[in-house]
């Protein structure tokens, strides 16, 4: 079964959908990051579900996730 694993305190709770390849991360802020394997592809895919109080905030939010995946995907 599918999880949603919290970072903040490790906590792990069953989300009730099928099992999948993708892990889900929920971040403090409760913005969530799926990261998975491409089903078609040799890659992985990263994405990320935010919201923030204004349309510019949330623009200022994603762009630095963008420049966080970057890095990841150099390693």
């Amino acid at each position: 079964r599918r999880t949603n694993n919290y970072l903040i305190d490790g906590s792990v709770e069953p989300t009730g959908q099928p099992s999948t390849g993708a892990l889900y991360f929920t971040l403090r802020n409760e913005d969530k990051i799926v990261i998975r394997p491409s089903g078609t592809e040799p890659k992985i895919k990263i994405y990320v579900l935010a919201h923030d109080s204004t349309k510019e905030a949330l623009a200022e939010k994603l762009a630095l996730y963008r420049v966080d995946a970057k890095k990841m995907a150099e390693v």
